[in-house]
């Protein structure tokens, strides 16, 4: 198989299980709210599912920025970085409807690094004499918002991690009102196809069937050589 998949692929490969798992009926309709619940609970886990957080271990199993085969599985969500405004009152900078999560965050002509911090070292960046707020600006994430020191920066250039876009099997019905997929009206996903396995295992553990990644591709695969 491709690099990437289809969602008439992933359809029939999910159909195909539920099949053999005496599942019954798999309207299209269930199919594309299960996969896009997977495909968002998946893309959490890769930012750090929090559900994953143990006390003395304050970052979970998987987070984003931890490996490159993480930042791989994101790389089709992150666009280049975008200059955002800041309010030169309140320092708030809004951020785009499709947030996710920031990657880095760059200032001025020579796109000079904005430093994360978290809300309780605001005070001693503040009052640094050896690193002067003025040349060496910081973020906080704030709800809806990231706020930026000093207020008066004036613009941010911000790399970020954007939401999927929604997965769809679109379909018309023929005239025995069987749903028959409509390639126009459909929408694939964005992932890479290793990607594409954990969202399919995701979905069918929601569906009943508890499958892992491995085992939903080896499914794939025999499709793609058997037919069945």
């Amino acid at each position: 198989m491709s690099a990437v998949l289809s969602v008439d692929e992933m359809y029939s490969i999910e159909k195909n299980i539920l099949n053999k798992n005496q599942n019954g009926n798999f309207p299209p309709d269930v199919f594309n709210r299960f996969n896009n619940q997977a495909q968002y609970d998946y893309m959490s886990s890769l930012l750090g599912d929090i559900r994953k957080y143990s006390l003395g271990r304050p970052i979970p199993p998987s987070a984003w920025g931890m490996t490159a085969r993480i930042r791989e599985s994101l790389t089709p969500f992150i666009y280049a970085p975008v200059t955002i405004p800041v309010n030169a009152t309140t320092g708030n900078a809004l951020l785009p409807s499709d947030y996710e999560m920031w990657d880095a965050a760059y200032w001025g002509s020579n796109m000079d690094r904005v430093k994360f911090i978290q809300q309780g070292r605001l005070y001693s960046h503040l009052n640094s004499r050896i690193n002067p707020i003025a040349r060496n600006p910081v973020f906080m994430s704030i709800y809806n918002n990231l706020t930026v020191y000093p207020k008066n920066i004036g613009t941010i250039n911000l790399s970020y991690i954007r939401t999927p876009a929604e997965i769809v099997w679109a379909y018309k019905l023929d005239i025995n009102g069987r749903a028959v997929y409509d390639p126009i009206n459909s929408v694939d996903p964005e992932w890479q196809r290793m990607d594409c396995m954990q969202i399919m295992a995701r979905a069918l553990r929601m569906m009943g069937v508890n499958l892992s990644a491995a085992q939903v591709s080896q499914y794939a695969e025999s499709i793609k050589t058997t037919g069945q």
